[in-house]
């Protein structure tokens, strides 16, 4: 069973789709590593290496497997859904989720060229392959992804398959952005840092200087979205540690509910909320001076 959205609509424009017709082998291939990306973009969500070798796990092929559901007239387009046995909650759908962080990140890649939140090696791999489409004459690819109360749209131009070989041949520290909830953040002087809970997946430790300290402290129990170097584990492709360069906050209000750019709610978890609130009732408390850490497991100032 499908989920409640029209799933993933894929447009092919450009001379050799002009007629509506596009040979097998590169339908197969466009439609292969749509599901090579979102399968590994899941990997990375659950704390795990795109790149991990082996077959996937069984929880991780069954919320992430792609099924043709149409093929429209005119230019090419492919029509794609999440296979479904029975409808998942909302925001804790890992296939979605995965499906989300795609489509996001494809935007991300074309506009910022920057390495995707949820993206790593595998991912950017998988979707490097596409750009033998754009040889054989595609001009563009036009993404739609009408899921659960989302819907976001993107195009990609021909240009992208080198964005994503210039990201693949970066030294293992490069630019990265991540998404989250910042709950915790250590003001020393010595070594001022903070911690990123994204929806999923491990928190991502960072670290900031003096210039960024009021707007961590502004941003603390917020949903942010952080830019910075960032250092990859190569045996997890995990971030280890991420030196902060920019912080946005995605929401307004501790009390309202948090909105990403997309416009559609965040997707946390009640446990996490309560986090928050606890950590709001401490920071009002006990405002932080130099050398003192602030944490949602702490009841008092250290």
């Amino acid at each position: 069973m499908a989920g409640k959205g029209a799933g993933i609509t894929i447009r092919l424009t450009g001379p050799a789709v002009a007629q509506g017709r596009i040979p097998v082998d590169d339908l197969v291939l466009l439609a292969r590593q749509v599901q090579a990306a979102v399968e590994r973009i899941a990997l990375v969500l659950r704390g795990e290496s795109g790149m991990k070798p082996g077959r996937r796990p069984a929880e991780v092929e069954r919320l992430t497997r792609l099924e043709v559901v149409g093929l429209g007239r005119g230019s090419v387009v492919l029509q794609l859904d999440l296979a479904r046995d029975q409808q998942a909650l909302e925001g804790l759908d890992l296939g979605e989720e995965a499906t989300k962080a795609w489509v996001e990140g494809l935007d991300t890649l074309q506009a910022k060229g920057l390495v995707p939140p949820g993206w790593d090696t595998g991912a950017l791999l998988a979707w490097r392959e596409t750009a033998a489409l754009y040889r054989r004459g595609v001009e563009s690819i036009e993404v739609v992804a009408s899921l659960t109360n989302y819907r976001r749209s993107t195009r990609v131009g021909p240009d992208l398959g080198d964005r994503i070989v210039r990201l693949i041949s970066r030294p293992s520290t490069n630019s990265r952005v991540v998404e989250g909830r910042l709950l915790m953040a250590d003001f020393k002087e010595t070594a001022a840092r903070c911690r990123i809970h994204p929806p999923m997946g491990p928190p991502v430790e960072c670290t900031f200087d003096e210039g960024h300290r009021q707007a961590v402290l502004d941003a603390l129990t917020k949903h942010v979205r952080v830019t910075g170097e960032a250092e990859i584990d190569p045996e997890t492709s995990r971030i280890k540690r991420l030196s902060l360069a920019d912080i946005e906050i995605l929401d307004s209000s501790d009390g309202g509910a948090s909105r990403s750019h997309s416009g559609s709610p965040c997707r946390w978890t009640s446990w996490l909320r309560f986090r928050a609130s606890r950590l709001s009732r401490v920071w009002r408390a006990c405002a932080p001076t130099s050398g003192r850490t602030i944490s949602p497991s702490m009841t008092s100032c250290r």
